[in-house]
């Protein structure tokens, strides 16, 4: 529901849904630094304002004028004779502050700040940036911008964007809806995308989100009727928990998500610092959130506007994710069903009565999938659409894809047409072909068949159909924070901060771990021979002997760890010697004793940790542990805030480590469910005391045969400042 928010007295400050619908639908606009020369901003501002359809009142504002394209131009904002809805401010960045108390006093509410160098800059434009925030937050002004191309309205006809990109006489209207942290990147999707006949209902270029942010426009398209698609080009997720419960609603009124995302490498990172002031975060955690969210993430521009244009299209979303392939070539239906291999893509077979009525009316033989039609001349095209509409309606199939080249198949455009108008699957056309097809191909996408001329493009577009139909139906919930918090561990955490341990060692790691439940191996720390012989006696033989600092990060590496020690003759040998090697090889260490620890029972070496993240609060991992952690690279992250246990099972499953879990080539399977388990109650402890935690390594941790639950051996936990 859109609701005002009170601002003080006299001050009503605009919902973003509301400030949104007045930014997308004024009355009167009010173009500050408007000018007659296309190539600046207040040209193109004005000329694309009026030239594109808007049918209210504008008032350009600039001293240097009298008259703009027929309309009476002001010398300030202050001259101008009425209120006005919106203004847009096209001048230089010092006198953005003055133009927008300027335009307040006019009536105005809403405001796009084309204008640069403010955050983007440095110090001084974040500076420049905050006073206008400021200003707007205490006299109800909402802002879009600054630093930012503008709007686009198309269901209505409200241009107020200055990307040369609007620089054509008919801007095509559709259902898709696009979000951009970056106006050139925005302008450039938009221009590829009309060239493709892909319409837009709307496009945002947020700029350097001084006000109204990236959430908001989302949620504006989310809830917009003539919206069915909605694109994003993201830099960085300013508030992660809202796009997280914004995504949610998008899927249960299943309304994709598309987003291509800038910042994998550090490089990436800092050109995004210096484009619009905001720090990109770390990759994988977004990409985390992602999946997490239902949200398709793209590899690059050209793939966004594939996919969206292909979502665009199909009358329904598919079910499951099998595709049945029609080709007319034996060799691109050999090709295809390698390109789908690589790209995941399934081919299952045809159901056994359709295989026979394919081999009766067509008069063709297995495999019937890909489907090669021209294996035999088409003399009989109504026996032809028989035989294929028996194979568009097989069950086996969740999409069709039609494959064909130029004209091998006279009335290939009808007969597309009809196979088209015969399904409500998916259906989608692959034609590549010369220049001599653009009518025909022309014609079949007015009729709204999705037709693509590269197959990359196209088989891209289905794996991204596929990855968003496969989430469908798995609406989450954001995780209520656990209720019990244990009094005695926050203080436990909150002494060890306060008296500078900053990094714990793993017997410190390990007492914190068993206070909040979580299965530690049974330990002592000890100081001398005699002692680590009566701990030895306490927890009984073999144990493990380990060397204990809070600097000491990889102890097996530093051969800082002796197992199966079996009595006290080899454990007091081990003990003096793990001693003196240590002396010699790090006399600079500073040990806090020797841990004496029982021996974990036989299993498999997991790896579970954590850290928190400045915007997404704990994010946890969980894979493939051990010494090899590092080299094999295979585990998963959660956002523990938006993780339940169904979330840990379904990412373990994806791993590597999960096939040894089952059991590889004749193993022992392991007990996975304790490990789901421990990773839910590891993530319910980062959540409950995110304030005192930095990161937390569990590895470490052994997975026992099935039935005999996870050990957490080893620990360390680096604590907040």
């Amino acid at each position: 529901m859109l609701r005002s928010e009170g601002k003080g007295p006299g001050t009503t400050v605009l919902a973003p849904l509301e400030a949104l619908q007045l930014l997308t639908g004024p009355r009167s606009v009010a173009v500050v630094g408007a000018s007659e020369s296309l190539q600046s901003w207040g040209g193109r501002a004005l000329q694309f304002l009026i030239g594109h359809g808007f049918k209210g009142k504008v008032f350009p504002v600039n001293p240097k004028y009298e008259t703009l394209h027929g309309l009476t131009c002001y010398p300030s904002v202050k001259s101008v004779p009425e209120p006005f809805d919106v203004v847009m401010v096209l001048v230089r960045n010092l006198h953005v502050l003055e133009v927008l108390k300027q335009a307040r006093l006019r009536g105005c509410r809403a405001a796009v700040v084309i204008s640069t160098s403010f955050a983007e800059t440095g110090e001084e434009g974040r500076r420049l940036q905050e006073e206008v925030a400021a200003f707007c937050r205490q006299s109800g002004m909402r802002l879009m911008g600054p630093n930012c191309l503008g709007l686009v309205n198309l269901v209505d006809g409200v241009v107020l964007c200055t990307s040369t990109s609007l620089n054509r006489e008919e801007l095509v209207r559709g259902e898709v809806g696009m979000v951009s942290q970056s106006g050139a990147v925005m302008g450039t999707l938009f221009d590829l995308a009309q060239e493709q006949g892909l319409g837009f209902s709307y496009l945002f270029s947020v700029g350097n989100e001084a006000d109204l942010q990236s959430t908001d426009y989302l949620e504006f398209l989310i809830e917009d009727g003539s919206t069915r698609v909605i694109t994003m080009f993201l830099e960085n997720v300013p508030d992660p928990e809202r796009f997280f419960r914004l995504a949610m609603r998008a899927r249960e009124r299943e309304k994709p998500i598309l987003v291509f995302k800038a910042g994998r490498s550090d490089l990436s990172r800092r050109v995004i610092a210096t484009h619009t002031g905001a720090m990109a975060g770390d990759d994988r955690i977004d990409q985390a959130l992602f999946d997490q969210a239902g949200v398709v993430r793209v590899e690059d521009p050209e793939d966004l506007v594939q996919t969206a244009y292909l979502l665009s299209r199909v009358r329904r979303f598919p079910e499951a994710t099998r595709l049945g392939l029609i080709s007319i070539s034996g060799g691109l239906a050999g090709h295809f069903s390698d390109r789908c291999q690589d790209y995941g893509i399934r081919l299952p077979e045809v159901s056994p009565d359709t295989a026979g009525a394919l081999g009766e009316l067509l008069g063709i033989g297995p495999p019937y999938n890909p489907l090669d039609i021209g294996r035999q001349p088409v003399n009989d095209i109504p026996a032809l659409l028989r035989g294929l509409d028996r194979f568009l309606n097989d069950p086996a199939f969740d999409v069709i894809l039609f494959a064909n080249l130029l004209y091998i198949v006279p009335g290939m455009t009808s007969i597309t047409s009809s196979l088209y108008q015969t399904t409500d699957k998916p259906f989608v056309l692959l034609w590549m072909a010369s220049r001599k097809a653009e009518r025909d191909i022309l014609d079949l996408r007015r009729e709204g068949v999705p037709v693509f001329t590269s197959a990359h493009d196209c088989l891209k577009a289905i794996r991204h159909l596929f990855a968003y139909s496969a989430g469908r139906g798995k609406v989450r919930a954001v995780r209520e924070l656990p209720t019990h918090r244990d009094p005695g561990l926050a203080a436990m955490l909150e002494e060890f901060r306060r008296s500078g341990h900053q990094v714990l060692n793993e017997a410190e790691s390990k007492r914190v771990l068993a206070r909040a439940g979580l299965p530690v191996t049974r330990e002592r720390l000890v100081a001398s021979v005699d002692e680590a012989v009566e701990a030895a006696w306490e927890i009984g033989y073999p144990v493990a002997l380990k060397a204990v600092s809070g600097k000491l990060m990889h102890k097996t590496e530093a051969g800082a760890v002796r197992l199966n020690i079996g009595d006290d003759k080899e454990l007091a040998r081990e003990y003096l010697e793990l001693c003196r090697r240590l002396r010699q090889a790090r006399p600079d260490l500073a040990l806090d004793g020797l841990l004496v620890q029982e021996m974990a029972t036989p299993g498999y070496e997991a790896i579970v940790g954590c850290r928190v993240d400045a915007r997404c609060g704990p994010v946890v991992i969980c894979g493939h542990g051990g010494i090899y952690t590092e080299l094999y690279q295979d585990n998963f992250l959660l956002l523990a805030r938006f993780s339940g246990e169904q979330d840990i099972r379904e990412n373990l499953e994806r791993t590597r480590f999960s096939r040894v879990l089952q059991g590889f080539r004749g193993q022992r399977s392991g007990d996975a469910e304790a490990l789901v388990e421990l990773v839910r109650r590891f993530g319910d402890f980062a959540l409950m005391y995110e304030e005192y935690i930095a990161d937390v390594d569990l590895n470490p941790v052994i997975v026992g045969f099935q039935g005999e639950g996870v050990k957490v051996v080893d620990a360390v936990i680096r604590l907040k400042p």
